[in-house]
């Protein structure tokens, strides 16, 4: 069983980079999420990855945080939150010339 991670705006140019690079390697089980359904079924469909999961979650959404806790409550680990998804505030860490925003969810971690 791999680390369970949840790319936040998956279906964006940034985290459908990080969902493709993941994917396929054992070491990490993904949870896709990002607004539209009709997106995040299209991106399962081209990596080709049956153990995806794929997860309705809008940053932007007052509801987020609660969403973001049933992930946790499924196992996931770990949230990375792409730039499209980084929400309203425009926090998050620089990474390779990127906003990135990574929370811990063993710990709590929340934006």
């Amino acid at each position: 069983m791999g680390l369970r991670v949840v790319v936040v705006g998956a279906t964006g140019v940034f985290g459908s980079r990080i969902a493709r690079r993941l994917a396929h390697d054992a070491r990490f089980e993904l949870i896709l999420a990002a607004r539209r359904a009709e997106s995040l079924e299209s991106l399962y469909a081209s990596i080709g990855d049956a153990r995806l999961q794929v997860a309705t979650l809008d940053a932007g959404h007052p509801n987020f945080r609660h969403a973001l806790a049933a992930c946790r409550a499924a196992g996931a680990r770990f949230a990375v939150v792409a730039p499209e998804g980084a929400g309203p505030d425009g926090a998050g860490e620089e990474v390779a010339g990127t906003r990135l925003r990574l929370f811990d969810l063993r710990a709590g971690g929340e934006p």
